[in-house]
């Protein structure tokens, strides 16, 4: 006889998400470690104040992201659901422009590496308005940029070429 108790859909999505809260949580966690128990040199902050925040937005992310898949969880659709080799080549040359843009950030500085990683990653998905592209990619650094070095204090890798950023 069949269990009439409601269980948890098990689909892609809450499993993601699942394994990015845990991952999270510990690494969060992790960060209380006494090892980081150092001097707190750039304006009161330590070596792991921005992680923390990076790994607290993705701890409340991943927690929403499991909640709504368990409450709605996708219809399966209609039709072939299988990935297209085009769904992976987008996947595969993102891992690779990520990988790309973060040996480039010391190579070229934050600044210019990171307006060429905003530029090149929408592209890679297909979005095809360069302008609004370009707009956004220069927008984005600096402002990221700004509020690292001249908010935080937080010194990031240097272009060779300039010596402001």
């Amino acid at each position: 006889m069949a269990s009439k108790t409601p269980r948890l859909p098990a689909n892609g999505t809450s499993l993601v998400a699942c394994a990015t809260l845990a991952a999270s949580i510990f690494l969060l966690w992790h960060t209380f470690d006494p090892v980081y128990d150092t001097a707190y040199v750039s304006a009161g902050r330590g070596p792991v104040f921005f992680p923390r925040i990076l790994l607290i937005i993705m701890l409340t992310l991943s927690a929403a992201v499991f909640v709504q898949s368990a409450i709605r969880p996708r219809a399966p659709e209609a039709g072939n659901t299988a990935l297209t080799r085009r769904d992976l080549m987008s996947v595969l040359l993102a891992a690779v422009a990520t990988g790309l843009y973060l040996y480039l950030i010391y190579v070229i500085g934050y600044l210019l590496a990171s307006i060429a990683f905003s530029f090149v990653l929408p592209a890679v998905f297909g979005y095809r308005r360069w302008a609004v592209t370009a707009v956004f990619a220069a927008v984005y650094a600096t402002a990221t940029w700004y509020v690292f070095e001249m908010v935080f204090r937080i010194v990031l890798p240097k272009s060779p070429w300039f010596i402001y950023f």
